[in-house]
């Protein structure tokens, strides 16, 4: 008994050593610059009257990994193909826009990006690429083991040309695909939401043609977020797009212009014919 008494207190005694040596120690989280993002997905919809033009923009916001995201509405200038965008309709939203018209961006060509933040200068390259109409979408009959909601979608794919899409199936929903099993045919495309669907929801599918850059580049964000993503939000990690710093490049006396692999804007700009189609859950 005394020597069971003695192993308690000797534990009780060995417990009490290492709580009085625990200390609260404040550790600052590594500091870093805030990064430019830029939400530069343009959908183009060839099915416009025209005219009018259409309102098309960019979204610009600015980041940090450890003070989250706030809106970055300082930009100096931003030009897409030329025209300069404003947020003169909401300001303060980052949003920046301007009217063009489908038939100019669809002349084909480098549609430019440039956008001037505080003192750095970005460019990004992006080439209308052609999507295909949609021909239905409808329903399915869903998980029979879970109450989730399937949306299915057929199209006809043009054939003798490497195709990539983006398929929008909303409630940030997006899935990506490639033409090289069903070059020049119909192909049908099912999608289970990870939940139930309301009844009477309006649901819009929107098909988008895009390059196989941006195609690889969705594929790793898709694969790095497991729930709803907003496309251009901050990835769980630091995904690069093709938003470039070309703030020395034409400085003669800064040999290291086109090294700067760390000095570059999250996101990525596209120009994509869109078609879209909206569907009533029952």
């Amino acid at each position: 008994m005394k020597q069971f008494l003695f192993v308690v207190l000797a534990t009780l005694q060995l417990a009490f050593l290492i709580l009085s040596c625990e200390e609260i120690v404040d550790i600052d989280p590594p500091a870093e610059e805030p990064r430019l993002v830029v939400d530069g997905l343009v959908r183009v919809d060839p099915l416009a009257p025209l005219p009018p033009p259409l309102r098309l923009g960019i979204k610009v916001s600015e980041t940090s990994a450890f003070l989250g995201e706030v809106p970055a509405t300082d930009l100096k200038q931003i030009t897409m193909s030329g025209l300069v965008l404003q947020d003169s309709a909401n300001p303060g939203s980052g949003f920046y826009e301007n009217l063009f018209t489908a038939r100019a961006l669809r002349q084909g060509g480098d549609n430019l990006l440039q956008i001037q933040h505080k003192d750095q200068r970005y460019l990004a390259r992006g080439v209308y690429v052609h999507s295909a109409p949609i021909d239905t979408v409808y329903q399915g009959d869903g998980n029979s083991f879970n109450d989730n909601t399937e949306v299915v979608i057929q199209f006809k794919d043009s054939i003798n040309r490497q195709n990539f899409y983006l398929i929008d199936f909303d409630n940030g929903q997006y899935m990506t695909s490639s033409d090289k099993l069903y070059d020049g045919k119909t192909q049908t495309i099912s999608f289970i939401y990870d939940r139930e669907i309301p009844s009477g929801t309006e649901i819009t599918v929107s098909l988008m043609g895009i390059d196989r850059s941006f195609y690889n580049y969705m594929n790793k964000l898709i694969e790095q977020s497991k729930e709803e993503i907003d496309l251009f939000q901050t990835p769980v990690s630091t995904l690069r797009g093709n938003i470039i710093n070309v703030t020395e490049i034409d400085n003669i006396d800064f040999f290291d212009n086109v090294d700067q692999f760390n000095n570059f804007a999250l996101g990525y700009y596209a120009v994509a014919e869109t078609f879209t189609k909206t569907l009533i859950i029952e």
